[in-house]
């Protein structure tokens, strides 16, 4: 069997798995919250007493949407965002970001994982010069986070660069974390502001959002530019 037969077998056999696990977690979380769901179809219901009510599910409640957070991360263009914003609607802002985190952490090192031990990434014209952009970087530290926390570097490519540095754990789970801080705590903030409904705490959401990610850009940017010049001059 040829080499990219097997890459994408694994693929989409993990792809499936995962799809199939989602699907599993998100039906115990609708079993959980089906008395709420069902009262928001009722004009009677009470709508004080029904935001409580979303907002007063324990710890099991909140492992699987962690589990779900996780394996929606693990898998390449799903709607992660959403489950993390309902975190925040759910649990507040504060539970919400580090409900957030730890899907987050969960979900890309076992991605790691399955590319220290299945490489089912395709290395086409862009993914070289993703590469070639990460190997500029004198930190690679600074280069994991910042793949991490950019969106246009698919985390599954920045996963494969901390297997090709041979990242020990503890460190890799540290830049992973603060990688994806911006995010973890701007959708569970503007979750958190759909739930109570403040038209202006999500519009300053947004506005911080796109802030943080043109900043990052802006600095992976110019960590590449500067790296470039150096290597010209010598």
């Amino acid at each position: 069997m040829k080499k990219e037969t097997r890459r994408k077998i694994f693929l989409y056999t993990a792809v499936t798995f995962g799809i199939i696990l989602a699907l599993g977690l998100l039906t115990l979380l609708i079993q959980d919250y089906y008395p709420q769901i069902k009262e928001l179809f009722n004009p009677n219901a009470d709508r004080a007493y029904l935001k409580q009510a979303f907002r007063h599910h324990g710890l099991k409640d909140a492992c699987l949407l962690i589990g779900l957070t996780a394996i929606l991360t693990a898998i390449p263009g799903a709607p992660v965002a959403v489950i993390c914003i309902f975190n925040g609607v759910l649990y507040g802002p504060w539970a919400g970001i580090l409900m957030n985190l730890i899907g987050y952490v969960l979900g890309d090192l076992l991605v790691v994982y399955l590319l220290a031990h299945f490489n089912f990434i395709k290395k086409s014209k862009n993914f070289k010069k993703q590469m070639a952009s990460f190997k500029r970087f004198k930190n690679p530290a600074l280069a994991i986070i910042l793949g991490y926390a950019i969106p246009f570097i698919p985390s599954s490519f920045t996963s494969y660069m901390a297997v090709k540095l041979k990242m020990k754990l503890s460190k890799l789970i540290t830049c992973i974390a603060i990688g994806t801080l911006p995010t973890s705590l701007l959708y569970a903030f503007g979750g958190d502001a759909v739930f109570k409904g403040n038209t202006l705490r999500m519009i300053i959401a947004v506005v911080l959002i796109v802030i943080i990610f043109a900043g990052l850009v802006k600095i992976y940017h110019e960590f590449s530019k500067k790296r470039r010049e150096d290597e010209v001059l010598k």
